[in-house]
């Protein structure tokens, strides 16, 4: 407190920067500053430094819709980013495509409601969970994981014990320095790599690394995968294969457009229930029966079903018709739907 001018008594001080020697309010405070909109992290001093993180807070509905986009996604294998220059890249990006779209449905409520809800979703589907933060604050130079908790050295303070443990699973990324980054042909396709080094005390990294960034996979796809593999082993010949890679690229093509829902013939019947809808699926060979509560969820409900019992005991009305080429926007729809 400070003696006013005109001598009544005690004045409250100008307001000054936390990590300024005369913020009164927060003595404690070494450093702060915002690393991403709505993130803010902080430096203290109380028996040793500690390095802080405050991020949005969320309402129970928030929380809610949070949970529901991370389930929604649980099945997807979305690729990480190897270091902290693809962190912010990824930071600053978000989602883009059809996962963007996906998201903005999930998403409701206020803009500054989607825009808290759409971080942790960033966040934990796209960065690297709670390192995010830390990956992101320029001033966080080396991590410190010889202990069972991460220690971390910024650039005036160390080292600053953080909340995390010393084992989180992406804890050699959020730190790592991309020195090189560049594509490799293979086949008809350009696969990208990475060159890093990483920054962690305590470990046996060796100082440079490399790293192959493969095609995010959507829900489903790895299965989708070995199921193809299997039919292009089962495949007949009846010549000697001169091309190998040709032979398993058509093999594949016509696997997959084999039981692409939207080329192959298909059969779906809804039924009412108490809870919402059931469908039951059937394409090539493959079925499903799904439980469909809204626009925005539905599940598989049992994979012994009776499908076929349920889809040749459905009474055609005359109301079937062969469906013409979609335009372009439906197209999109579906694939957002998860039906292409």
């Amino acid at each position: 407190m400070s003696e006013s001018l005109s001598g009544e008594g005690p004045t409250v001080p100008a307001p000054v920067p936390p990590e300024d020697a005369d913020a009164w309010y927060a003595p404690d405070v070494r450093a702060q500053r915002e690393t991403h909109p709505g993130v803010v992290a902080t430096v203290r001093e109380e028996d040793g430094f500690a390095y802080e993180v405050r991020e949005p807070a969320l309402t129970e509905r928030e929380r809610v819709e949070r949970a529901t986009i991370e389930e929604h996604f649980s099945d997807a294998n979305l690729r990480r980013p190897r270091t902290r220059e693809g962190t912010r890249e990824r930071a600053a990006t978000g989602f883009e495509g059809k996962y963007a779209r996906a998201l903005d449905r999930l998403l409701s409520g206020s803009a500054d409601s989607r825009r808290r809800v759409g971080y942790y979703a960033m966040r934990d589907l796209r960065c690297l969970g709670e390192l995010t933060p830390l990956a992101l604050d320029e001033r966080v130079e080396v991590g410190d994981t010889t202990g069972e908790r991460l220690f971390v050295h910024t650039e005036n303070f160390a080292p600053a014990r953080t909340t995390l443990r010393a084992d989180h699973e992406f804890l050699e990324r959020f730190l790592a320095e991309r020195l090189e980054r560049h594509t490799v042909s293979f086949r008809e396709f350009d696969v990208p790599v990475v060159v890093y080094r990483e920054r962690l005390l305590g470990t046996d990294a060796f100082d440079t690394k490399y790293a192959v960034l493969e095609p995010e996979l959507l829900p489903g796809d790895e299965a989708l995968i070995e199921a193809c593999k299997d039919r292009i082993w089962e495949s007949n010949v009846d010549a000697v294969v001169e091309d190998k890679a040709a032979f398993v690229r058509e093999r594949a093509r016509e696997f997959l457009n084999d039981i692409d829902v939207l080329t192959a013939p298909a059969d779906a019947v809804y039924t009412g229930t108490d809870g919402g809808v059931e469908k039951a699926v059937r394409w090539g060979d493959r079925e499903a029966l799904v439980a469909v509560r809204d626009a925005r969820a539905r599940w598989r409900v049992d994979d012994a079903a009776d499908v076929d019992g349920v889809i040749e005991g459905f009474e055609d009305r005359g109301v079937r018709a062969e469906a013409d080429d979609v335009d372009d926007a439906v197209q999109e729809r579906l694939e957002d739907l998860g039906y292409a």
